[in-house]
């Protein structure tokens, strides 16, 4: 079996749609969340209160045991 590699250029309107209908087919993978999501995340948790505040790196150690 042989493999080929093709560039696709995903900005396009034709790249796009090439993009979802091998995603479909499950011939590639879907596309894993970027670091966006992550610091979404991590805002959204600073707002809920689900941080730990310390003054300095020994006040964190000890919190972290």
């Amino acid at each position: 079996m042989a493999t080929y590699t093709i560039n696709i250029d995903e900005r396009t309107k034709e790249g796009r749609g090439i993009m979802a209908y091998l995603r479909e087919k499950g011939l590639i993978p879907q596309s894993k969340p970027n670091g966006i999501e992550a610091t979404r995340q991590a805002i959204s948790e600073l707002q809920q209160g689900k941080v730990t505040r310390c003054k300095t790196f020994d006040e964190y150690l000890k919190s972290v045991r």
